[in-house]
């Protein structure tokens, strides 16, 4: 089946778009886009909230939506590495937090509303996302306002509000090297997506 995707490259201060041409330049159908932040509103770990922005002052008008933070490198065509069976898919996905077995998210899960902290979940690092529009419209209700307004982690706040919502997430095999930390890279590497990507 095929599906209508928009590309929106989150960036804030004088980061800029390093990667753009790139990403342009092996993909070429894709509409791509450019959200600049102000201010440290969106500043980690808050990072969610640039989506989150995005989406309310956005028409969307795609099936799904790919945020791609401004040190993501992409070096090919991105269309086989997305499997669109969820309603957010991220690199690594880590569910069922509430078992208590991930004692570092627990401080972060108690800030959840309780009826979303029975679905809390991890879905990090949130450079790369791809958001369906049902899932998006959701996540942007002002409902979630005050939520949004704490100071806490995103790669948890995010995937915990969708599944909290109903909808489904998930990780992607197809992004080994959509890292949290800069790392060095096998020269083997063949990954056609990369984060981070320092230039």
């Amino acid at each position: 089946m095929f599906h209508k995707i928009q590309c929106v490259i989150l960036t804030h201060g004088d980061k800029g778009t390093p990667h753009k041409q790139r990403l342009v330049e092996t993909n070429p159908w894709l509409d791509v886009s450019v959200w600049t932040s102000s201010g440290d509103r969106g500043a980690f770990p808050n990072c969610d909230r640039n989506v989150r922005d995005w989406a309310r002052v956005h028409e969307v008008s795609a099936d799904f939506v790919l945020f791609l933070e401004y040190d993501v490198c992409v070096t090919g065509d991105i269309s086989p590495l997305f499997n669109f069976e969820a309603d957010l898919e991220g690199s690594w996905f880590l569910p069922d937090l509430i078992s208590g077995r991930h004692f570092s998210f627990l401080h972060t899960i108690k800030q959840l509303p309780e009826e979303m902290q029975k679905s809390a979940c991890v879905l990090a690092p949130l450079a790369v996302l791809l958001v369906s529009k049902k899932a998006l419209l959701a996540v942007a209700n002002p409902t979630f306002d005050a939520l949004f307004d704490l100071s806490m982690d995103s790669e948890v706040r995010f995937p915990s509000v969708i599944t909290g919502c109903g909808f489904r997430v998930s990780g992607n095999a197809n992004l080994p090297h959509v890292c949290c930390q800069l790392r060095q890279l096998p020269k083997t590497c063949t990954s056609i997506i990369r984060h981070p990507a320092k230039v």
